[in-house]
């Protein structure tokens, strides 16, 4: 066995009785070796990366070089059906250019399967990969690294590269695992359009400056209302992510980025932040156990700590899809629509934003949330509609995807905290 989970939980893998052998890191070289071992003389101990078991002992080798990223092969694709892979009705595939990130954010992983070595393939083969797959009838392509941008003039020729080699426009490039702001700039963003990226999917985090600090983040938020706003300018479809949840940040923190994004013309993204063992964040914690390592996972909503519980995070999660319901209203850049002018509009798209107005109305109301389901309406009794009041009594209003704005006047009647006394940081 291999990959990220065995990575950061090498010895929980292997005291498995079904498993024998586990490669920790990258693995090309390692499974080569293994194989080689494992067929012939069996010296194990040999193998760099490897973990095995011998007599009921573990043993878990140094990790070890792996082969120059220039000299791996592309995966051969050529016997995949392209049907189980669609972005938009159109065949995808996923392309790494590099591995690894040369930042230290606290809660990332990365490193734990990639090492610290931050290393990129040349122009000329990601290249060549993406004109074979178009060749198999791939159209989609989403750029999976954890630092795509980091070498700007590197990016700036793949894009030049790639403007010339699809004249037709007929292929379309993503980047879904994210893209640090830091390294973008006007000219790049130009660039990445012209050659067919149509989404930004951006990594904010936190606008709290203390908490960037804290997890080591080396961006600005001056930074990232720079790339908002020229991305936005050149059309981009952009998702910001906010982790929820970080040890070291407090509810009142949380609102504060919750409100920041609020204003900013992007989609928000929730992220619900989880402990990875072995990141560097988790030497903060005891040891984990397995029913811990159980909860390192999304929905668990973990872990609550003396500034808030997982109602909070649950709370917080929700009343992002509800900021971004109300963002999906069509308020022609730069106007000022009321906030009940903006149900009017949800109200005519579809039958489901109609119900979502319903329910959003009944929260108001009610000061009670419920969810729409074949039974009917059902109550859910974890969302606080304190924190609702805390976030949305800090917003005089709502920036929508296409740039229009809600004025929420119109929701001071219903807010029973007009003044939110909240504690924050600077951005």
């Amino acid at each position: 066995m291999g990959g990220s989970h065995v990575s950061a939980c090498p010895e929980l893998m292997l005291s498995n009785p079904y498993v024998d052998f586990i490669i920790r890191g990258e693995g090309e070289k390692a499974i080569c070796d293994f194989l080689n071992e494992f067929q012939n003389e069996k010296r194990y101990a040999l193998v760099g990366s490897l973990g095995w078991k011998e007599s009921g002992k573990i043993y878990l080798n140094p990790i070890g070089e792996n082969f120059p990223i220039q000299d791996l092969p592309p995966p051969d694709l050529s016997y995949l059906s392209k049907i189980h892979y669609l972005f938009e009705g159109k065949p995808m595939r996923f392309i790494i250019t590099s591995r690894s990130c040369p930042h230290r954010c606290s809660f990332c992983s990365v490193h734990t399967t990639f090492g610290t070595k931050y290393r990129r393939n040349t122009v000329e083969r990601v290249l060549s990969e993406i004109k074979k797959s178009y060749e198999l009838g791939y159209r989609v392509f989403d750029f999976e690294d954890d630092n795509l941008t980091f070498f700007r003039p590197e990016m700036k020729q793949l894009c030049e590269e790639l403007i010339d080699a699809f004249p037709k426009k007929d292929v379309r490039f993503v980047a879904m695992n994210g893209i640090s702001y830091i390294s973008l700039d006007p000219e790049l963003l130009r660039l990445m359009k012209e050659a067919g990226f149509t989404n930004l999917n951006l990594a904010l985090v936190s606008s709290d400056k203390l908490v960037r600090e804290t997890t080591k983040r080396p961006h600005t938020v001056e930074k990232y209302i720079q790339i908002v706003q020229e991305g936005f300018k050149l059309g981009f479809q952009i998702t910001s992510y906010q982790i929820l949840g970080l040890p070291m940040e407090t509810l009142e923190s949380m609102i504060q980025t919750l409100q920041f994004n609020a204003g900013q013309p992007v989609l928000m993204g929730a992220s619900l932040f989880y402990l990875t063992p072995n990141s560097p964040i988790a030497s903060n914690f005891p040891e984990r156990n397995e029913s811990d390592i159980f909860l390192a996972r999304l929905t668990s909503m973990a872990i609550p700590s003396e500034h808030f519980d997982r109602e909070d995070i649950y709370s917080l999660f929700i009343i992002t899809r509800m900021l971004n319901f109300l963002k999906s209203a069509q308020i022609p850049k730069d106007n000022l629509a009321s906030l009940n002018d903006t149900f009017r509009i949800l109200e005519n798209y579809d039958s489901r934003s109609f119900l979502g107005v319903k329910l959003f109305k009944k929260l108001l109301e009610e000061k009670k949330l419920y969810a729409s389901a074949p039974q009917g309406l059902i109550f859910l009794d974890k969302f606080r509609y304190k924190v609702f009041e805390m976030v949305f009594s800090g917003l005089d209003k709502i920036t929508t995807l296409s740039g229009g704005n809600i004025d929420l006047k119109d929701l001071n009647s219903f807010m029973s905290l007009k003044e939110p006394n909240l504690e924050l940081n600077s951005y």
